[in-house]
């Protein structure tokens, strides 16, 4: 996952590059580092906050008038709301660790490419709270987040299991209505919404049992079992929803694509399109 190419850039640095925010969220989840420096000595944070101020300063030259536009270097402007600026993005990587006073080879930290004086609170912020709620809480992964939006409204997140696939592809409104699963065609015979774990409920059941099939624990509690506490049936595997290939369920996602959804390498070899939004398949990303 850190590789780094002949410009000593990681999939990080691309990603923050090219600003594909599903694939830098992705990669911060999966615990790729946030300061490692390319020949350069940017991190990621350097290149997101350099391509904020240039996209701020291309915005100022396309102004016939630029005192109607105050807010471009005085604010997050329209950049604040967007959540595929390099703002955001910015903002991201501080509020899960990346260091603020790291220099590059020109001895600038990532806070002197900014010149917006709030995006500069904004980082610093971001940072002091991932700091005050410690390591492990900022980069712990809301389970509810993790779930990937329905592939049929596209308003809510997914959280119906298919049976006997295995699938989670839609929300428990939408599901009704699918009589095929809308990843592997299989057709549905059973839809059972993902619930809180059962055993402590301060958490979203988000690990699947095989062969039962039943998805009721959290990743915590799932380790601790041997039985499934739903059918009692034996646990032969335990498959972490977040990691595992959405189409085959049996092997851990590895491989992106610029749409920022994934699968397993092999899975993802021999497709066109993602299973997931259906957008044609231009770049696949390994991720190690």
């Amino acid at each position: 996952m850190d590789l780094q190419n002949v410009n000593l850039q990681t999939p990080l640095h691309l990603a923050v590059e090219r600003h594909h925010t599903q694939i830098v969220r992705l990669l911060v989840r999966e615990g790729a580092n946030l300061n490692l420096a390319d020949k350069d000595g940017d991190t990621p944070l350097h290149e997101a906050l350099r391509h904020h101020t240039l996209s701020q300063l291309r915005q100022l030259q396309d102004m016939q008038d630029v005192g109607k536009s105050p807010q471009l270097l005085m604010g997050l402007g329209t950049q604040g709301v967007d959540k595929k600026s390099p703002a955001s993005i910015a903002c991201l990587l501080a509020a899960h660790g990346a260091d603020l006073n790291i220099k590059n080879k020109k001895g600038q930290t990532p806070l002197d490419l900014c010149p917006d004086p709030n995006l500069c609170k904004a980082l610093t912020k971001c940072y002091k709270d991932k700091s005050v709620s410690g390591d492990m809480g900022a980069l712990e992964v809301c389970p509810e987040e993790s779930l990937e939006e329905c592939m049929v409204c596209s308003d809510t997140k997914r959280d119906t299991l298919f049976g006997p696939c295995g699938h989670i592809a839609t929300c428990s409104i939408c599901s009704p209505r699918v009589k095929k699963c809308l990843m592997c065609k299989e057709p549905v015979q059973s839809r059972t919404k993902i619930e809180e774990c059962v055993v402590c409920s301060d958490k979203q059941a988000t690990v699947l049992f095989q062969p039962c099939g039943h998805m009721c624990a959290c990743d915590n509690c799932a380790s601790l079992m041997k039985k499934c506490v739903q059918c009692r049936g034996v646990i032969e595997k335990q498959i972490p929803f977040i990691t595992m290939c959405p189409v085959c369920l049996d092997r851990l996602k590895n491989m992106i694509f610029l749409c920022g959804h994934g699968t397993c390498q092999m899975c993802g070899d021999r497709m066109h399109e993602c299973p997931i939004c259906r957008k044609p398949v231009e770049k696949r990303i390994l991720v190690f």
